[in-house]
């Protein structure tokens, strides 16, 4: 892995991303991470997230004049990084309503249908959520003992829909709840149908009216920007 990215070059996140950790740290402020993906690149961000929270990214190392940082879990701090398997995911849908959704937590490959989601054996490590209060529930408590969690999320079901929004990255809110800010931040959060975020209020089960969530829980990240200014997130986030 080494090899292919930082040996090369190469990386998958961008420096803004990890300056904004570096921004909510001083800041002092409770905050958690997930990164969630259509995409098959989660376990080389991973790879490269949990190397800036050990201290040994290149870029913030505290070597050549980079700043050194830390989000290991030392001096009684969270652990950022990911590293137990329930901070990894892997999301279904199987229809238009959330309740139609399945997450599965563990080290565990993608499977077709429910059939083979059956045959999976829950352990310590991999456990079948069903209900959205327990997605939502788990993902909580996960937070609570970890800071962090990535979710590979179902594209065969959206590709399925025509890529409509109902079959999307499904980001579940409870609107009652004002000490919790959600920030999905996606390069495809358009307007309308195309929005690749579908957000749900989590007791109803009602989509959340797209006036209301959008740059409230939905921000449509800007890549250049992201790439050109060092500050991006955090303006975004204020």
């Amino acid at each position: 892995m080494n090899a292919i990215l930082f040996g090369e070059g190469k990386y998958y996140l961008v420096p803004s991303f990890f300056r904004t950790l570096m921004y909510l740290k001083k800041q002092k402020k409770e905050f958690s991470i997930i990164f969630r993906s259509f995409g098959t690149e989660l376990d080389p961000v991973i790879w490269e997230y949990n190397k800036f929270c050990s201290g040994e990214h290149p870029c913030f190392n505290g070597r050549n004049n980079t700043p050194l940082v830390k989000l290991d879990g030392g001096k009684n701090t969270k652990d950022m990084r990911i590293s137990n398997a329930c901070q990894k995911a892997v999301f279904y849908r199987f229809g238009d309503g959330i309740n139609e959704s399945i997450m599965i937590t563990g080290n565990n490959p993608r499977v077709n249908g429910m059939h083979e989601i059956n045959q999976i054996d829950e352990d310590d490590d991999t456990t079948i959520v069903r209900d959205q209060l327990d997605i939502f529930q788990t993902m909580l408590e996960t937070f609570k003992k970890h800071g962090a969690m990535s979710m590979s999320e179902d594209y065969p079901a959206w590709k399925e829909s025509g890529f409509s929004n109902t079959r999307a990255k499904l980001l579940l809110v409870d609107q009652a709840d004002y000490n919790t800010q959600h920030i999905f931040f996606d390069d495809n959060a358009d307007e309308g149908d195309d929005c690749i975020v579908d957000v749900r209020d989590v007791i109803t089960g009602e989509k959340v009216d797209q006036g209301k969530y959008m740059d409230m829980y939905v921000i449509k990240a800007q890549p250049h920007r992201a790439i050109l200014e060092s500050d991006y997130f955090i303006k975004m986030i204020e």
